[in-house]
């Protein structure tokens, strides 16, 4: 326990080991339940906050679900039968069996826990687990071996090196299954409430079998059969009602979830980088830009934009739109391309081909999604009082590199507009004014900020120009770029514009009635 540093998995396995061998000491029956139950006071009593540990729960879980489901009988233990070649088929038909039903007891039980916190479902576990099973018990037993002092090397050695083969063939079996096309499927966060439903049912299911494959019952077991009995005869001879009842729920639900709700804007934290979702008020889903800063030890699509969609009950995109093709706009996109259902990209044209371009655009191909390439003026409809309105840039790019080419568009929903900006520096913002000289089509309700608040952007005319009243900067905690810029800051103070940046404040949501209410909510509550 010490050397694999004491997780709780491993805690709980020994823990449970050592009260099952102490019982066998003293000549006492060793009660799984018990165990089970002693090993997690210890280690809560140890660091309550363990209770919040993936490692504790699936391990916990795992266990419940061997424990139950051997009770119900429906695990057979394997039969060591060693007389004919008949036994033995028949001794690896039954261990087949039981890591089978093993498996199936395990995951019934994490299911929900696997959902929640990893988003995904694996469709492999059964092939894996039947092929690393066998090894478990020979591992366990050859890692033993190696902790006794032996005086003989040769044998010291041979058995590390069987040691090494079986690991590193246990670690590269698990490799295998995950990277085979279609060895798990990503799925939405359930909510609370559905996974306490599933346990709830799970439960009562559980509890009745318990109670009908006793042979002497309890008189409490026996007033609950009765009643099931009594509701079954209900059910019956009334099967219209509860089929009216049934399709009356299902069309409320349906009906509930289809009224439409205030448009949600989300302006992600993802580091030094930009990411805003768009959510319409009947529920489209637009993701524009989605990436930080490059850092090879932390994929932001994997590790944040992806699990943030999921939670969220997002799986599908309706529209992405890529202002520019910079690594902090875009280098997230790729996992969600590959892991999420996406409608339809946006893009202008681009002056230069990057990496990040290509990389993108090869997943687009592979998927067939429709890509559209828009210019200003160009319009994009939503639903009903709400459009994007591009503004920027023009047919013919008139400037090199990527930042003053990127999309610069106006979301309009009734009085409520925004002004999204990409990466644009002084030169495009100068373009803007010239452009939309004596209009108002600039001023807009909230701004993200140009740049992450750079320096050589958000100057003082186009501020003046656009008027916002809110002001989002996507930046990085103590990033290297000496974002947002103090200057920029100060102006956007004296201008009287509440700014939010995602280093202070995490996560930005603006929700907006059809009225144009605006509510602002921030992940990190601070003083303003």
């Amino acid at each position: 326990m010490m050397l694999s540093e004491s997780t709780p998995s491993v805690e709980r396995a020994v823990i449970m080991a050592i009260l099952a061998i102490f019982a066998n000491i003293i000549h006492k029956r060793s009660d799984t339940i018990n165990n089970l139950t002693i090993a997690l006071l210890v280690i809560l009593i140890e660091n309550p906050f363990k209770i919040t540990s993936i490692s504790l729960l699936l391990s916990f879980g795992a266990t419940i679900g061997i424990i139950i489901f051997s009770k119900l009988k429906q695990i057979n233990q394997i039969s060591y039968e060693t007389e004919t070649k008949v036994s033995i088929f028949k001794n690896i038909y039954n261990m087949m069996k039981n890591i089978i039903s093993l498996s199936f007891a395990c995951q019934i039980i994490i299911l929900p826990l696997e959902i929640v916190n990893f988003h995904k479902i694996s469709l492999t576990f059964i092939f894996s687990n039947i092929l690393i099973s066998p090894f478990i018990g020979i591992i366990i037993i050859l890692g033993f071996m190696c902790c006794i002092p032996i005086k003989i090397p040769i044998i010291t050695n041979l058995i590390i090196n069987c040691l090494e083969i079986l690991l590193n063939g246990l670690i590269k079996v698990s490799e295998i299954f995950s990277e085979i096309p279609l060895s798990h499927i990503y799925v939405i966060n359930p909510g609370i409430v559905a996974v306490i439903l599933y346990y709830t049912a799970l439960f009562v299911i559980l509890y009745i079998r318990y109670i009908l494959q006793k042979k002497y019952k309890r008189r409490i077991e026996k007033r609950i059969l009765l009643i099931l009995i009594k509701v079954k005869d209900i059910l019956i001879k009334n099967k219209k009602i509860v089929v009216i009842v049934i399709c009356t729920i299902l069309l409320t639900i349906f009906i509930i979830n289809n009224i439409p709700k205030c448009l949600e804007v989300h302006f992600l934290d993802v580091g030094q980088g930009d990411c805003t979702l768009i959510i319409t008020p009947n529920r489209k889903n637009i993701l524009i830009d989605g990436g930080t800063a490059t850092n090879s030890d932390y994929d932001i699509g994997k590790q944040t934009l992806l699990p943030y969609l999921l939670n969220h009950k997002i799986k599908t995109i309706d529209i992405m739109i890529i202002t520019h093709f910079d690594s902090d706009h875009c280098n997230a996109l790729s996992q969600i391309l590959k892991e999420i259902k996406v409608k339809e990209i946006i893009i202008s044209r681009q002056k230069e081909i990057s990496d990040e371009l290509s990389n993108i655009m090869s997943i687009v191909n592979k998927k067939n999604i429709p890509v559209r390439i828009i210019k200003k003026n160009d319009k994009i409809i939503l639903c009903n009082d709400l459009e994007i309105t591009v503004l920027y840039p023009n047919k013919n790019l008139k400037f090199t590199g990527l930042n003053n080419n990127s999309i610069v568009m106006k979301l309009q929903y009734g009085i409520f507009s925004m002004l999204l900006t990409g990466d644009i520096e002084k030169e495009a913002e100068e373009e803007l004014l010239q452009i939309y000289k004596n209009t108002d089509i600039l001023n807009s309700t909230v701004l993200k900020v140009p740049h992450h608040g750079s320096k050589t952007s958000s100057t003082l005319e186009f501020l003046n120009q656009v008027k916002p009243k809110i002001a989002l900067i996507g930046v990085g905690k103590n990033n290297n770029f000496g974002h947002p810029n103090k200057e920029v800051l100060e102006r956007l103070k004296s201008l009287e514009i509440r700014t939010y940046r995602t280093d202070e404040v995490g996560e930005v949501s603006i929700l907006v009635s059809k009225k144009g209410q605006i509510k602002v909510k921030t992940q990190i509550n601070i003083n303003r």
